[in-house]
Order: structure tokens, then sequence, then C-alpha cells
């Protein structure tokens, strides 16, 4: 009767990785954050491919989300929220904003988050960083 033999697996060699720590002024740190995020990668990843492949490398997964259409929601919500805040300051300084007003700027509010989480949740795929 043969019996059974139990191999123990060696241990797979990993590369060893180095932690590597630089400084950057501010401006140069967002900068560099801002193309990470826009190029859909994490800070780390964006900078390996920035300097050990070709600059028009395609990135290996697409940004989550159109950072155009974004960009336009999020101009579109500073809008409303000037709106708002004026009415705002029209009832702090005792005067009485009419309250068609307060509802029209409160529905474009719920229009232009609407349509941020529609943009939201239509991502290809869930990043985590």
């Amino acid at each position: 009767m043969e019996t059974a033999r139990h191999f123990r697996s060696q241990p797979v060699a990993r590369p060893t990785q180095r932690l590597i720590t630089f400084y950057l002024p501010d401006a140069e740190a967002e900068e560099l954050i801002a193309a990470a995020e826009l190029a859909g990668r994490s800070l780390g990843s964006y900078i390996r491919a920035r300097l050990f492949v070709a600059p028009d490398a395609p990135s290996p997964k697409p940004p989550a989300v159109d950072p155009v259409l974004l960009t336009r929601l999020q101009k579109d919500l500073e809008r409303v929220a000037g709106d708002i805040h004026e009415l705002l300051r029209w009832v702090h300084f005792d005067h009485s904003p009419l309250a068609e007003e307060f509802r029209a700027a409160f529905a474009e509010y719920r229009k232009v988050s609407a349509a941020i989480r529609n943009v939201l949740r239509h991502t290809k795929g869930k990043q985590r960083r």
C-alpha cells in the first residue's frame, strides 16, 4: 500500500521594496497628487510609471470618472451654493426673499446633486488608494 507524501512548499522570494521619501513644495505636491488622480492611479503607481515607463504608455486602468464632466458639475454646484448663500444673507439682514426663490435654488441644488451622484454611480470600477 502506497502512502501519500507531503511536500512543504518553499517560500517564494519576492523582490524587496524600499520606502523612499522626498520633499516637495506644497504646490508641486498638490499638482502631483492631482495628476495621479486624473490618470486614475495611486500616487506611488503614478510616480513609478512616470519614472520607469514611457510617458505615452497607457494607464493600467482608466480614470473612474470623467474629470471634465465632474469639473463642470462642480462649477454648477458652486454657482448654486453661491445663490443659496446670497439668499441666506438676505435673511440675515432682515430681508425676506420670496419663498419661490428658495424653492428654485434648492431645486437647482437637487438637480446638480443628482447629476453628480449619477456620474459617481456609473463609475467603471471602484478605486481605493
